[in-house]
């Protein structure tokens, strides 16, 4: 679980990070579009804004994170509670369409890029994809951290404030849920990667 190199660690974080600014902002794009604007200061793809530290430690180790939460309220929200799939659609879709682009890329990677080059270059394709897949199927995990809990606290006052003040010890429970689980990520990836794209032999190999 934890025999990771230097350069899957690098890896890992930069595929994380490009993770964790497209799901902010598109969750952030989400309510402002639907008439919450408060998370303006989130419409930015760039992570540094959304990532939460012991999130992006969940990627490295687990193979799965969670963002900091985008403030919204769904009392401002067209459609108040029954947009909240809508918006959970809108945050996740985009990360599945980036899990998506890395496996089309694989097969032309490891055949255009230098010999030397070409195994960095496809394990790192292999490493977003797997991560995409991975971040969507526990963000739809209905607990904060994870943003399908995050949307459902933002429904009522009472427990976004409870959210705020129990955010590190649910991220501590995730962290613990994560050694639980790993060995169930890694093969729901499998099995969904498996079930849309086909053949993931180079995915496999980026586990």
């Amino acid at each position: 679980m934890f025999d990771l190199t230097l350069s899957m660690l690098v890896m890992r974080v930069l595929a994380a990070l490009i993770i964790i600014g497209v799901h902010g902002f598109a969750l952030a794009a989400a309510a402002k579009l639907l008439g919450d604007g408060q998370a303006g200061d989130r419409l930015s793809v760039s992570p540094f804004g959304h990532v939460d530290l012991l999130g992006l430690l969940a990627f490295l180790l687990f193979g799965f994170g969670w963002i900091l939460p985008v403030p919204m309220n769904f009392k401002r929200i067209r459609g108040g509670v029954w947009a909240v799939p809508l918006v959970l659609v809108a945050g996740l879709a985009p990360v599945l369409l980036i899990a998506a682009l890395a496996v089309y890329l694989l097969p032309w990677a490891s055949v255009s890029f230098s010999y030397s080059t070409a195994p960095m270059v496809v394990a790192f394709l292999g490493i977003l994809a797997r991560l995409s897949i991975g971040f969507v199927l526990l963000n739809l995990l209905p607990v904060p951290p994870f943003s399908l809990g995050q949307l459902l606290v933002a429904c009522r006052e009472d427990w976004r404030e409870s959210a705020k003040r129990f955010h590190f010890a649910f991220a501590i429970i995730a962290l613990l849920l994560g050694y639980a689980v790993q060995p169930w990520i890694a093969g729901a990836v499998d099995a969904v990667a498996h079930t849309f794209f086909g053949d993931i032999s180079l995915l496999s190999r980026a586990r």
